[in-house]
């Protein structure tokens, strides 16, 4: 079976086929890497990796190659016990499509024309006899941590050793030959036979000797050059290397007695190391506590410190063992048989460091990072590992450490971002400081003891690891402006727990969550509250990978974001450089002189009288009171509007019967204005206190000050202020609960607010500063994120920028008011999109649409207007009968496809909104308030987790209905009967958990009557409902079902419990739907079932002060009226 991972069509072969035979070295990652750095074009080349297949795939690095990949996996027979290469060398030979072969070793890095200067020897060669034997140079172990992901193979030159091929081109021997980078002709390879296939050693030797025999000529070749990279051996390898001479000897009697002088010297290489390396262990494990069982020596984790001091000089190989960690030794370069065992202390009760390890397809390194960790000086430690839904062979890894009782691992099952999965380790941590370590970093033994040290010293709050010379010299602690601007790694970090939890922990307000620059905007924020202290020392190895997050496309972009919006929130002023492939602030005093002009501010509102009401004293707040001015607050038709101005406000109402939209409330407006410049403001928009001198001085700045258009609303910044959680989208509910995640008293106030159904006041609108309060509670906008890319591209002023019209949405701009006229102002045949008309006739006109970042207002969240959809496919109908150019122009733009309201107008175009935006939720049914709740419980029944849902329902005197499986209740008589017992209802959930899709009828048949019958003879009790596994239902299940005599129940809200959330997690999962009239699922067989069990603790008493009771499904029914299911009708015969 042959695998392509990646293929490029091409008119003609490749001229070299590059073979790599794999079983299993996890060196093969710099291999990959160095072939991506060939000199030699990839059409003229392929790879054949021919791998073991019970190895994984490094397919992440194989992906990175942009020539042509064969990946062949091959099948070891159980009874071979030899030697694979040969096999899969022969393998990748018999595929190979290209005249000429490289043969090339998984831990090997080849020099950048490597590849390049084997075909131009073999193209120069007019027999078609030469073998090219490249020179070998050696990167001995005690030298690897130049391997850091980001390496130069001119600095791997120069620590790396030359072996006896080194030196100027010449004609070699057959003994020259070594196939860890050989290449030679395909025709020449198979007149020769191949490999010896019989798994012994030196079967490169054999192959060697027969191609001699048929005139292949040798050269060593300096050009073609690449370094072997040292790994672990065994002294045995050196026997069975004598052995395959002994055999090479009988194969070919002309050289027996050359084979033998070999096989000798093997033999007496072999005595000489193993005498030489049980002296050294003898004399490493003198006065060494512990216990001595052949080539292993035993000790405990107390031991680490002395046993660290005698491996200051010793390369070392960490390995997970089931008493602990297991330490090679490199004695010698041939021998590292002999090792340490580390036994894994017990957990501590109350650990001093909680080490928070997120990971992400990091496979190839996380045995080594979690090893480091565990052989750390400071044994009395927890590590919480964070598997952010990792494609690779993470979870095998985390499942071979499972024996340490001090290593806790969660399995995300959706990418959440680094942030997060810091947030959610966090949540559990239970050591007094936390230490944050990247999964492809190791620390040094004494990492964790020296960063305790510091973090006990009173007053600090976080310490970190910055290089000897930093970029703002040697200090003893850091400013906030200057964390956010270094260039310097600060791994690993350190932070005093409870100050972290004060702080909310990592920010995800931004709009990537917090998968970029946590580390320094982390540091800054915990800065502001107490010392970050700099360790100006290497407390870990870091390894540069080209597919790291700082490297990635959006990391700027990100970073530029937080950077502006930090500024803001801390009224800061800052510019943004380039050094090289990042961006580099510089933070001023934000000092900005009184505005000049006289303002208008116009303000359209329809029924909002709450949320204008912060408006209004976030312009109280401002500048603009310094100023000659006016508020004009235009009513377009509102049933009721409060308008209650602060008293240092000069406010006009100007009030309209019937609503005509906001572009004639706008133009309305504009009409009554009296001075030079208009300021246009949504209702739901908090400006910040010096907004117009920002707009004054953006204006100021532009070479055609009269012809400029001023934008405030840049990023995106969506703030809770004053909300009707009931009438929010669940994904915004659940954003604003992460605002909170360490705060209990506003999370408490939050969910009392969603229960109970009400509005919730976050921030008074009376705060004497509205605007700087509002930033704690204030996340990016999805949507608005790419505006920052835009920004980084083309400046504020969007000069170069053709599509600088659509930056006009976001209601919070300014313009003079005869420019205004002078263009048309609004459209006001158009209900939505009436900013971007207006932005696109300004385009025209040669007005300068510019943007001014620090002038960004806060945008108040508030429902969703129900005519919005309708109101754009009308209003996208006439931009394109109004600027056809334009739109075309943008449509047609490939770098314009991530700009905000291109995929707007596209689905707008194709009449296809719901797939650009969640449909809206239809929360309660037409009856109005029906006051239950139903909770049901699937993959049960477990004694642990049922048990503790009972208790809890118990206490709390709520009804739920559990959906077993039929395999479980042999022995949880008892506990089907306690359900019964308690008022709760027994569903039937399968025999199995298997999928029905895949299941016949009379497999569904047989699986539902063997669990119903079983039920019913255990409690005596009658049976209404059936779930199907995964809630994914088929035909035949349909007619199973009803044959049985069954209802089929899906439900309406799943928290996702099964995945083990933390109880923060599952809470607010739970809490961003309205759980009033709905069907809940959860899990008391799966999952984490103590922590549902908390949650429901904290809920139920809750919902039953609301006035909503927890009942059985059968009760629910009675009251409320089933949803349809959530999940398509699979057909299936």
């Amino acid at each position: 079976m042959r695998r392509e991972t990646k293929t490029t069509r091409k008119n003609s072969a490749p001229n070299l086929s590059v073979i790599i035979p794999y079983s299993g070295s996890p060196l093969v990652s710099e291999t990959l890497a160095s072939l991506s750095k060939q000199t030699l074009p990839s059409d003229q080349w392929e790879l054949i990796f021919v791998a073991e297949q019970s190895m994984p795939l490094p397919l992440i690095n194989l992906q990175r190659l942009t020539c042509r990949v064969r990946v062949v996996p091959f099948s070891k027979p159980e009874a071979f016990r030899g030697h694979t290469a040969g096999i899969l060398r022969n393998i990748g030979v018999r595929l190979a499509v290209a005249p000429t072969v490289v043969f090339v070793d998984s831990d090997a890095i080849l020099s950048p024309i490597c590849l390049s200067e084997h075909l131009k020897l073999h193209s120069d060669s007019a027999t078609g006899l030469l073998t090219v034997c490249g020179m070998w140079l050696e990167l001995p172990a005690y030298r690897q941590a130049v391997l850091n992901g980001d390496w130069k193979y001119s600095d791997l030159v120069q620590v790396s050793i030359p072996d006896f091929r080194s030196g100027p081109a010449r004609r070699g021997t057959w003994q020259d030959f070594y196939s860890g980078n050989v290449s030679l002709q395909r025709k020449i390879f198979s007149s020769a036979g191949g490999f010896d296939e019989r798994g012994l050693r030196c079967h490169d030797m054999d192959l060697a000797y027969r191609l001699s025999l048929r005139g292949a000529q040798f050269r060593i070749s300096p050009e073609c050059s690449a370094i072997h990279i040292e790994h672990p051996r065994s002294l045995q390898a050196r026997a069975q290397q004598a052995k395959g001479w002994i055999h090479l000897g009988e194969k070919h009697p002309e050289i027996r007695s050359l084979a033998r002088q070999q096989a000798a010297s093997l033999r007496s290489s072999f005595r000489q190391i193993r005498k030489q390396s049980e002296k050294l262990f003898v004399r490493f494990i003198a006065g060494l506590r512990g216990t001595r069982k052949g080539l292993v020596w035993y000790c405990e984790a107390s031991c680490l410190r002395s046993l660290w001091r005698r491996l200051a000089n010793t390369p070392t190989s960490a390995r997970e063992c089931d008493e602990g960690v297991r330490l090679f030794l490199r004695l010698h370069r041939q021998c590292w048989d002999y090792s340490v065992v580390v036994k894994a202390p017990p957990q501590p009760p109350k650990p001093k460091i909680s080490v928070l390890l997120p990971t992400y397809n990091r496979a190839d390194c996380l045995r080594q990072c979690i090893c480091s960790v565990l052989t750390q000086t400071l044994w009395d430690f927890e590590l919480i590992v964070v598997d952010d839904a990792s494609t690779d062979r993470t979870c095998e890894v985390l499942s071979s450490f499972s024996a340490d009782p001090r290593i806790r691992v969660f399995l995300l099952s959706e990418n959440r971002g680094l942030a997060h999965c810091l947030n959610r380790a966090l949540d559990v941590s239970i050591g007094s400081f936390v230490v944050h370590l990247d999964s492809d970093d190791t620390l040094v033994p004494t990492a964790l003891e020296r960063l305790y040290r510091e973090l006990r010293r009173s007053r600090i709050g976080a310490v970190c690891t910055i290089p000897n010379k930093p970029t703002h010299g040697l200090k003893r602690n850091y400013t906030p402006e200057e964390l956010l601007a270094s260039l310097d790694y600060t791994a690993p970090r350190g932070y005093r727990t409870a100050l972290l939890r004060a702080i909310g922990g990592w920010s995800t307000d931004d709009a990537y969550e917090g998968r970029f620059f946590e580390d320094r905007l982390t540091l800054a924020r915990v800065s502001e509250q107490a010392k970050v202290k700099p360790i100006h020392e290497s407390l870990c190895v870091i390894r540069r990978t080209p597919d790291s997050l700082s490297k990635q496309a959006n990391a700027n972009v990100a970073k530029f974001a937080i950077i502006t919006q930090f500024a803001n929130s801390r009224s800061r002023q800052v510019r943004i450089s380039r050094a090289g492939t990042t961006v580099v602030p510089s933070f001023f005093s934000r000092r900005t002189q009184p505005p000049e002009e006289s303002w208008s501010v116009v303000i359209p509102v329809r029924d909002n009288s709450r949320l204008l009401d912060y408006v209004l004293r976030g312009w109280a707040q401002s500048d603009l009171t310094t100023t000659n001015h006016e508020v004009i607050v235009v009513d377009d038709g509102s049933h009721t509007l409060i308008c209650q101005p602060p008293h240092n406000l000069n406010v006009r109402v100007i009030r309209s019967t019937h609503s005509h939209g906001p572009a004639h409330a706008r133009n309305l407006g504009a009409m009554q204005a009296k001075n030079n410049y208009i300021y246009f403001c949504d209702s739901d928009h908090v400006v910040p206190v010096d907004v117009i001198s920002k707009h004054e001085a953006t204006r100021r700045n532009s070479d055609q000050e009269s012809h400029v258009v001023v934008v405030g609303a840049v990023l995106g910044r969506r703030a809770a202020a004053w909300i009707e959680p009931r009438k929010l989208q669940p994904d915004t509910v659940q954003r604003i609960f992460n605002l909170a995640r360490f705060d209990s008293a506003v999370f408490d106030k939050l969910a009392t607010s969603v229960i109970q159904r009400s509005v919730i006041e976050v921030v008074s609108p009376r705060c004497t500063i509205l605007y700087k309060t509002l930033c704690k509670f204030a996340f990016s906008d999805h949507s608005l994120c790419a505006w920052a890319q835009v920004l980084l591209a083309y400046g504020n002023t969007l000069a170069e920028f053709h599509h600088s019209w659509l930056k006009l949405a976001g209601g919070s701009f300014s313009i003079a008011r005869r420019s205004f006229w002078a263009i048309g102002g609004f459209d006001e045949q158009m209900l939505s999109m009436e900013d971007w008309d207006l932005g696109a006739r300004l385009q025209k006109a040669g007005y300068s649409i510019t943007c001014s970042p620090e002038a960004e207002p806060h945008h108040l969240i508030h429902a969703r207007d129900d005519q919005r959809d309708r109101n754009n496919r009308s209003a996208v109908s006439r931009m394109m009968d109004k600027h056809p150019e334009l739109i075309k122009h943008l449509l047609e733009d490939h770098a314009a496809i991530n700009v905000p309201g291109r995929p707007l107008i596209e689905h707008l175009i194709e009449k296809e909104t719901a797939s650009f935006r969640k449909p809206s939720i239809t929360r309660h049914c037409s009856s109005g308030r029906v006051g239950t709740v139903c909770f049901t419980f699937d993959d049960g029944p477990d004694p642990i987790g049922t048990s503790a849902i009972l208790n809890v329902l118990t206490r709390n005197s709520a009804k739920a209905t559990f959906f077993v499986l039929g395999e479980k209740l042999e022995g949880c008589a008892e506990l089907c009967r306690r359900l019964i017992a308690g008022g709760h209802e027994i569903g039937v959930h399968g025999w199995t958990h298997h999928p029905v899709t895949t299941m016949s009828l009379s497999n569904i048949r047989q699986s539902l009557r063997s669990t119903l019958s079983t039920i019913e003879s255990l409690t005596a009790t009658p049976v209404r409902w059936a779930r199907p596994p995964h809630g994914t239902t088929s035909t035949n299940y349909v007619i199973a079902v009803r044959e049985v005599g069954l209802k089929i129940a899906l439900w309406d809200v799943s928290p996702r419990d099964w995945s083990c959330p933390t109880r923060f997690e599952l809470l607010s999962s739970l809490l961003s739907h309205d759980l009033e009239g709905r069907t809940v699922l959860l899990h008391d067989g799966s999952g984490d079932p103590t922590v549902t069990a908390d949650c429901l603790d904290y809920l139920i008493p809750r919902l039953r002060s609301a006035g909503i009771q927890p009942v059985t499904l059968s009760e629910f029914q009675a009251t409320h009226q089933f949803s349809k299911p959530n999940f398509p009708i699979a057909s299936k015969g």
